[in-house]
C-alpha cells in the first residue's frame, strides 16, 4: 500500500489483483481529517507498480477537481 499526501489530502492507493484475469485494479482511498472517500477507475493492469502508480495519479486528479463525477466535498 503507498500513500501520498496532496494538497492536505493523503492518497492511498488500494489496488487489488482480479482473481480471474490475474489483472490489478485502479482503487483509490483520499483521506483528511478522520474521514475517507474510496474511488476506482475501470482501467485493469498486469502489474501491481502500474496499477499502484495509476491510482495514485487518479487520486491527485480528483483532488485537483480534473475527473468529473468524483467528488470530494465530504471530505473538505
Amino acid at each position: 500500500m503507498s500513500t501520498i499526501g496532496h494538497k492536505g489530502f493523503r492518497i492511498v492507493a488500494r489496488p487489488y489483483q482480479l482473481h480471474d484475469t490475474k489483472l490489478w485494479t485502479v482503487e483509490v482511498e483520499i483521506r483528511r481529517k478522520g474521514r475517507q472517500r474510496a474511488f476506482s477507475g475501470e482501467a485493469r493492469y498486469s502489474t501491481e507498480e502500474e496499477a499502484t502508480a495509476q491510482s495514485l495519479d487518479l487520486g491527485c486528479r480528483i483532488v485537483d477537481g480534473q475527473m468529473p463525477g468524483y467528488s470530494i466535498e465530504s471530505l473538505r
